[in-house]
């Protein structure tokens, strides 16, 4: 079982939860009224679901490792899919959507062109399981979890780099993909949505420092090594990017609020890191 539980990574669940509650900002500001704690555990569930069913497929597990943790995956999908749909249908199908994504994501083998969409259609995904199902008619809430998926596009297309064998055209589109996501959370409220995109000011700063370095080291030299620091960035900025939504949304508190699971995951990864290099 501790083989099993090394699988998870704390990062991917935080981003979920982060991007999930960003979500729920977007719908209480539209709505009023959307529940939180199901979605959230929904995307809880899928996140844990999607870091387990990578670790059943990765090489060099023991067989019956990836047998208990494609197993367990699967009993969390289960549980997951019916906390959604109580919600409402909508969220219902957001979740098995989202499961679907990471489902794809999990065997695309490195393959750019089906783990990039994978990638932000989970991202998304989240996202909008956190609305509530409100995100039927406002656009601005339809534009925000296009910011998301065009972030998780980009950062799984970088993580692909070695696979691009020299072809620059991938390089710039994941680098557009990424810059694109990190400046639209101040340009939301363009459209007098109500969105504040200056209370979002500070968290695409702090997400412009943490990720564009390690992007355009990606973009610039697509060896394993930048590949794989641009990921482990990209997914560790995640709560950053939900911060800026999340601010823009409902204000400075909200975005401090998701900003805090960062640091929180990190401490988390390096501790499950460090065992892992111990056992």
């Amino acid at each position: 079982m501790h083989a099993v539980a090394g699988l998870l990574r704390p990062v991917a669940v935080a981003g979920a939860l982060a991007a999930t509650l960003a979500g729920h900002a977007a719908g209480v500001a539209v709505s009023g009224d959307v529940p939180v704690w199901l979605p959230g555990l929904a995307a809880a569930a899928l996140a844990l679901a999607g870091a387990l069913l990578s670790g059943a497929l990765a090489e060099g597990e023991a067989p019956v490792v990836r047998a208990v943790a494609a197993v367990a995956a699967g009993v969390l999908v289960s549980a997951a899919v019916p906390a959604a749909a109580h919600v409402s249908a909508g969220t219902g199908w957001m979740a098995v959507a989202t499961a679907a994504a990471l489902a794809v994501h999990a065997v695309s083998g490195g393959r750019p062109w089906l783990a990039s969409p994978a990638a932000g259609t989970a991202l998304a995904g989240f996202f909008l399981l956190g609305t509530g199902g409100v995100a039927a008619e406002p656009a601005v809430v339809r534009v925000a979890a296009l910011v998301l998926f065009s972030y998780g596009a980009g950062i799984a297309m970088l993580a692909c780099g070695p696979s691009w064998r020299g072809d620059r055209r991938a390089a710039y589109g994941a680098l557009g993909l990424v810059a694109s996501a990190v400046l639209l959370p101040l340009m939301l409220g363009w459209g007098g949505s109500g969105y504040a995109g200056l209370a979002a000011l500070p968290f695409v700063l702090i997400l412009a420092w943490r990720i564009l370095p390690d992007a355009l080291w990606a973009a610039s030299d697509p060896r394993p090594v930048p590949a794989r620091t641009a990921a482990v960035s990209g997914d560790a900025a995640v709560p950053a990017l939900a911060a800026a939504l999340a601010a823009g949304f409902a204000g400075l508190p909200g975005g401090l609020l998701l900003l805090a699971l960062m640091p929180v995951a990190g401490v988390l990864e390096r501790l499950r890191s460090d065992r892992g290099e111990r056992a």
